[in-house]
């Protein structure tokens, strides 16, 4: 579209960015001389343009580039993000710093420490973690903890979940008399890993996981994962249970991100 500087379009603050100057037109004054104007084309996004309304109903404070999601989607977000900080002030408990490969600056005991995460990851070695996990699980919740489930974040695919997760599994509750939860969660189908999808909203939608609701339900839960970085993995599948019925009590982790090494 072209327009005047003088039509209604100027009621409307149009960015220089979606303004380009498209050549010279003339137009008529009031004594009906002819003057020489620059015409320009305007991109308007998200409003109704200007030219086509009354000069009068169109407010000089309008700005066209303000604009909010729906108030349900707001809604929506918002109790998500409460439900994520409420499961991140529960008890947290990690026993190593986890330093990712990126950070070139550690001692022989943050390798060490890596190297144990990597080992319990791909499921050739869990003896000591679940060791370290059953003491601590016996340390903190004493007699209490043959009331509870202990129960794993899921791996993002079947065949990472089952080696992760089902031997160990076994041994912590062996050792502490917590009870399995192991078999009342199922990964159903392969998703990407969260460390290789960073954006929130992922976690949120991605859901390839069931659910044992009445094994769940009523249940005292101690959820556990390899690894905590900002949380979301974590507050969301103890969101999860909990709208089974389950009460999550805290989460246990293998090690906790850190990208800084303090002397």
């Amino acid at each position: 579209m072209f327009c005047s500087p003088h039509t209604a379009c100027k009621a409307i603050s149009v960015p220089k960015s979606s303004t380009r100057f498209v050549g010279k037109g003339k137009r008529k004054s009031g004594n009906g001389k002819q003057h020489s104007v620059r015409l320009c084309e305007r991109t308007v996004h998200r409003t109704v343009l200007a030219s086509f309304l009354p000069s009068s109903s169109v407010s000089r404070k309008t700005d066209y580039r303000t604009w909010r999601k729906p108030s349900k989607e707001r809604e929506k977000m918002r109790e998500t993000d409460e439900h994520i900080t409420r499961q991140l002030s529960k008890l947290k408990v990690f026993f190593l710093k986890y330093y990712p490969l990126r950070i070139k600056n550690v001692g022989l005991e943050e390798r060490a420490a890596r190297q144990l995460v990597w080992d319990f990851k791909d499921g050739s070695y869990y003896e000591e973690v679940a060791q370290m996990t059953a003491n601590r699980l016996m340390e903190v919740f004493g007699d209490r903890v043959r009331d509870i489930v202990f129960s794993c974040v899921p791996a993002s695919t079947i065949e990472k979940h089952e080696l992760r997760y089902k031997g160990f599994s076994h041994r912590v509750c062996q050792l502490s008399g917590a009870m399995n939860g192991y078999e009342h969660v199922r990964v159903t189908n392969d998703r990407l890993e969260v460390h290789r999808n960073r954006r929130k909203k992922d976690v949120e939608i991605v859901e390839n996981v069931s659910y044992d609701t009445d094994f769940f339900k009523g249940k005292q839960i101690l959820v556990f994962d390899d690894i905590i970085t900002r949380g979301y993995s974590y507050a969301h599948f103890a969101n999860r249970l909990e709208m089974c019925g389950a009460e999550v009590l805290g989460g246990f982790f293998l090690g906790k991100t850190f990208y800084r090494v303090n002397r």
